[in-house]
């Protein structure tokens, strides 16, 4: 900012009623509320950029002067400093001897306020000499070092009853002091989140980390050098956008001036750099700044300096371009404003015949600015302006609207970003929670790269196991927060309330939950679209990021509260019945808490055990046995539900947690489940010695009698399966069924099915089909349907080893179905690979591949050893069916490589055996006869000594 530029009084809106005011005024013209910032109604958690200013010399002036001449030199200097800092806005908290604390985002957040905080301590250390002109001699020495950070903090009236100053307290507030501290004399240091935010309008240089105090890792640090020339334009594909292009494009042909209309972060300025990318133009382009409305006419200002060359300039724009407005000449302001405007219409006219005005943010223009631009179009000047909803744009302009992305155009933007495919979870983030923005949507996929969340592995990007998308990057969260400021202070609170309900909001629950102007309130959420109807009686956030934002001000106490109320309001209205139960457990788990919280929590993870729904019973139990620990009387009841817990967990792939839980209910009350659970994860990560070893010591340790070694006997038979050592696998099994006496529960179930496998797997296809098909006779009785499932997949298994192919398909699209019901992942990928062996007997290679990938990608998700081992195998196998032998090459080494690791037997036999073929198909005989050797001491291991035999002669194989 030229320090030419007189700065006017700044106009603010009315915290109470919305109401806008011009600059200077002291109360609202709407309802007479005081104006000034906008006052805080009790603590928030805000984004908030620090700024700590401190006078370096200061030390030694004091040494040398009595306390009198030293207040004559630091108080004007520190006075002209926080001026500088409320000429943008910011807020100056504190001042302490020779240091000032400045911060910018409370009480009122701006989407720029950490470039605001860069250009204030641009400012100071530039008017520090002016500042010190006239003051002692002794301060010509002085300078300042000055540190910026931004983070969250909580922003309150801190002090007693008689006295309160307004502030806030947080880590951040440290940082920057601290990185002022370190600052050399004449150098501002900045922290990392606020470099995120300004990287593309100023310029840094790097530091070497820095060992902070307190901090028990260095922290990354850079230096502010400067702004830059010009705003960096990142350059992403503009993509969705076909439709407005074209419309725009028609406007400018015609000679109309065109008006992007959109939220933030929905893609003007993307859409705009397109349409004036190989235009045959001489582009002017400006900007409104949001600081800018205090600064007549900033905008045309600006363009004006940068533009003019060498060009004499009439009395009228002279003044106009440096300030002057109409001091030396003979003109009324009226009139001054009506040549000023014509002679700048003239100069842009002379600048070239082909001019196009861009002219960015047009809702931050003051009201001179916006009486120029019209006058600007009136004259037929070409133009492009962008701005947000809320105002009419200019007359005559051809309005082009932009929405959020749809799914096909979100999913091409992520493409673009990644050079690749997105995961389709990245997908469902980018249209639900990033509600198809763009910003918003790079800015999301970034934050999660840079935590190690999105990683590129194998030439695909994945999401890491307990990826988060909830954390909201500062660059979303500075956007939205200061649209949220924006609001009245009732409509503001309405809006937290709401957020603390949920995605959809019943009104009656609102109105239940708030105070009385509730209805007033959400009108004007609605007519700035943070929220929309959804059915009667009902709103919805437009983003669900909005949500994130007005909930994440509420300082934890407040956050209680608001939940017990809902819970408390969601009572009285809808009762207590099971259909509303999870909105009572999730409120009063996030509320107070407490005995009345567990239960709600239990209700609720029986009611979503019955819909199948296993997430939700894993997040209920989760919640409850968190809450439980902290009763500490109730241990056998924490310790039945961390059993409950870990055995969703198990059938949902989340063996970590799931062994650390069942570890703990084995240590602390020794249970044969937990036993079994312990050796039944080790199973399915593909640890068979740590298996076998668990089941063993149970079985030693426990020396149970009856059922309690069914289980466990369970375990070992299923793992010596899996190991290929099929006598001892049946006798386990066998004396498994024994110890059950005849029950009629899952374990017996279990034992029917995996006696079926090892039967199917030794060419007992008819036991393999009645064993299966009287465990699943026995799980529908039961009403397990994950037990059902895995019947039903080991049933359509057999039915494809006997080459009963259709009664295969049919039984393995059952299996399928009753996976997907019971939500347990492991199962569905195991009937996608059996569905993958019936496609590929019946010759549907590109079906068989298809499916076998789908199942891989299950399995690779849940790190399940012999799934995946399994699942690459049967892929190479497709593949060398389908005559694609590199490939094939690839994916046997894959499965040998995961089967070697967990000792799968049967996987290191066939895929020996696939790699060995697919070898000899490319023509390198020798290593096709080094593989095929190896599978025959495979198939030797596990007893299919035809197919050794087979492998031994390889050279009567046809290539």
């Amino acid at each position: 900012m030229q320090s030419s530029v007189e700065l006017l009084p700044v106009p603010w809106c009315c915290g109470t009623c919305a109401a806008h005011n011009p600059g200077g005024t002291r109360f609202c013209g709407q309802c007479g509320s005081p104006g000034g910032p906008r006052a805080a109604t009790g603590p928030e958690r805000r984004l908030v950029t620090a700024l700590f200013a401190d006078v370096s010399g200061f030390t030694a002036l004091a040494d040398r002067l009595d306390s009198d001449a030293l207040h004559e030199i630091v108080a004007p200097l520190i006075r002209g400093l926080a001026v500088i800092a409320e000429s943008y806005e910011g807020t100056v908290a504190k001042y302490a001897g020779d240091a000032i604390l400045v911060f910018f985002g409370a009480p009122t957040a701006r989407e720029d306020d950490a470039q605001r905080a860069l250009e204030v301590a641009l400012a100071m250390h530039a008017r520090l000499p002016e500042l010190t002109r006239g003051l002692s001699d002794l301060a010509g020495g002085l300078s300042l070092h000055i540190g910026v950070n931004t983070g969250r903090v909580i922003a309150d009236a801190f002090g007693g009853d008689v006295a309160a100053d307004y502030s806030i307290l947080g880590d951040a507030v440290n940082v920057a002091q601290r990185l002022e501290s370190v600052a050399p004399p004449g150098d501002t240091y900045v922290g990392f989140d606020t470099v995120e935010l300004t990287r593309d309008r100023f310029r840094y240089e790097s530091v070497p980390a820095m060992r902070l105090r307190n901090k028990p890792e260095p922290v990354p640090v850079w230096r502010l050098v400067g702004r830059r020339r010009a705003a960096v334009q990142r350059g992403h594909a503009l993509v969705g956008r076909g439709d407005e292009l074209v419309t725009a494009r028609a406007a400018l042909a015609g000679g109309r001036p065109v008006a992007l209309v959109g939220e933030p972060g929905v893609g003007k300025t993307a859409l705009l750099e397109s349409l004036v990318g190989g235009a045959p133009f001489r582009r002017l382009a400006t900007a409104c700044l949001s600081y800018g409305n205090g600064i007549p006419y900033w905008p045309f200002v600006d363009l004006l300096r940068r533009e003019r060359g060498e060009t004499s300039l009439s009395p009228a724009l002279a003044a106009f371009a440096d300030g002057r407005g109409t001091a030396g000449l003979d003109l009324t302001p009226e009139a001054f404003q009506r040549v000023a405007h014509a002679d700048y219409v003239a100069w842009v006219r002379g600048l070239a015949d082909d001019v196009l005005l861009t002219l960015e943010d047009l809702q931050w223009a003051d009201a001179g600015s916006h009486l120029l631009v019209q006058d600007l179009l009136a004259a037929g000047i070409p133009a492009i302006l962008t701005m947000r909803p809320g105002q009419p744009p200019p007359p005559g302009c051809e309005v082009v609207r932009l929405g959020p992305l749809g799914e096909r155009a979100a999913v091409a933007l992520l493409s673009d970003l990644l050079g690749g495919p997105p995961p389709p979870a990245l997908v469902d983030v980018a249209t639900e929670r990033a509600d198809g923005n763009p910003l918003f949507i790079r800015e999301l996929v970034r934050s999660l790269q840079q935590r190690g969340a999105l990683r590129r592995s194998d030439g695909s990007w994945r999401l890491a196991p307990g990826w988060d998308a909830s954390a909201l990057p500062v660059t979303i969260e500075r956007v939205l927060a200061g649209r949220v400021d924006a609001l009245s202070r009732p409509a503001a609170a309405t809006l937290s309330s709401a957020a603390v309900i949920g995605r959809r909001v019943p009104l009656s629950l609102l109105r239940a939950v708030c105070h009385e102007r509730v209805d007033e309130s959400v009108e004007e959420l609605l007519d700035a679209e943070f929220l929309e109807p959804d059915g009667e009686d009902r709103v919805r956030f437009t983003h669900a990021l909005v949500q994130d934002v007005a909930y994440g001000r509420l300082p934890r106490q407040r956050r209680r509260e608001l939940h017990e109320r809902v819970a408390d309001a969601g009572e009285a209205i809808y009762g207590d019945g099971d259909d509303v139960i999870e909105l009572a457990a999730r409120h009063r788990y996030l509320g107070a808490g407490g005995p009345r919280a567990i239960s709600a929590l239990q209700r609720a993870a029986t009611r979503a055990r019955r819909l199948h729904a296993l997430d939700q019973v894993a997040l209920h139990l989760g919640r409850a046995t968190e809450l439980l620990r902290a009763e500490r009387a109730r241990t056998d009841e924490l310790l039945d539900m961390c059993l409950e817990l870990a055995c969703v967990q198990e059938l949902r792939g989340e063996y970590a947690p799931a062994a650390a839980g069942y570890g703990e209910v084995r240590d602390r009350r020794g249970d044969v489940a937990a036993w079994r659970g312990l050796a039944s994860t080790a199973r399915r990560r593909g640890d068979y010695d740590e298996a076998l070893a668990t089941a063993e010591a149970a079985l030693a340790e426990l020396d149970p009698g009856g059922d309690d070694a069914a289980p466990l006997l369970l375990e070992r038979g299923w793992t010596l399966s899996l190991l290929g050592r099929w006598r001892e696998a049946r006798e386990a099994l066998t004396s498994g069924l024994e110890a059950a006496g005849g029950s009629e529960g899952p374990v017996t179930g279990h034992l029917l099915v995996q006696l079926a496998r090892v039967r199917s797997l030794t060419g007992d296809h008819e036991g393999a089909i009645a064993d299966a098909s009287r465990a699943g006779e026995l799980f529908e009785r039961l009403g397990d349907s994950a037990g059902g499932a895995t019947a039903a997949r080991v049933l359509g298994g057999a039915y494809a080893d006997a080459g009963q192919l259709d009664a295969a398909a049919e039984t393995t699209q059952t299996a399928i179905l009753l996976a997907e019901r019971s939500g347990t992942v492991e199962e569905v990928a195991g009937a996608l690979l059996n569905a993958a062996v019936v496609a590929l007997r019946r010759g549907e290679l590109n079906e068989a591949i298809d499916l076998n990938q789908r199942a891989i990608r299950e399995f690779e998700r849940l790190a399940h050893g012999s799934g995946r081992a399994v699942g690459y195998g049967n892929l190479a196998d497709t593949l060398l069916a389908a005559g694609r032998h590199v490939e094939a090459i690839e994916w046997s080494r894959r499965a040998l490589s995961v089967a070697a690791l967990i000792g799968h037997v049967e996987t290191m036999a066939d895929a020996g055996w696939t790699l060995a073929r697919a070898l000899r198909a490319t023509g390198d005989v020798e290593a096709a006869r080094a593989a095929a050797t190896s599978a025959a001491a495979y198939f030797d291991a596990i007893g299919e000594y035809e197919t050794a035999d087979e492998c031994r002669r390889l050279d009567a194989v046809p290539s």
